[in-house]
């Protein structure tokens, strides 16, 4: 587990740290939420759309935190919508 807190990181820098552990480059908002989560310690409410990549910072938070990370994702809705297409005829 890494501990980022304590060194100035620019946004390249934290971005590069980021793809070491998820696999590929995080855009310009995740590195923000990021930031503020790991180097900043602050709490963050994220909402964002379906494909803005919300996983990355999930996957690169605790990985990059030092503690204890509690990440609450309510998936209940995109898996019944999920489920309900399927379900669907013509399919």
């Amino acid at each position: 587990m890494n501990n980022l807190a304590g060194k100035e990181w620019c946004d390249a820098e934290l971005g590069s740290e980021i793809e070491r552990v998820v696999g590929f480059s995080p855009r310009a908002g995740q590195i923000q939420a990021i930031r503020k989560l790991v180097i900043d310690r602050k709490d963050l409410i994220l909402v964002a759309p379906t494909g803005w990549g919300k996983s990355v910072v999930f996957q690169a938070t605790p990985a990059l935190a030092a503690g204890i990370c509690l990440m609450i994702m309510p998936l209940t809705l995109l898996e019944e919508d999920q489920v309900s297409s399927i379900l669907r005829p013509n399919l």
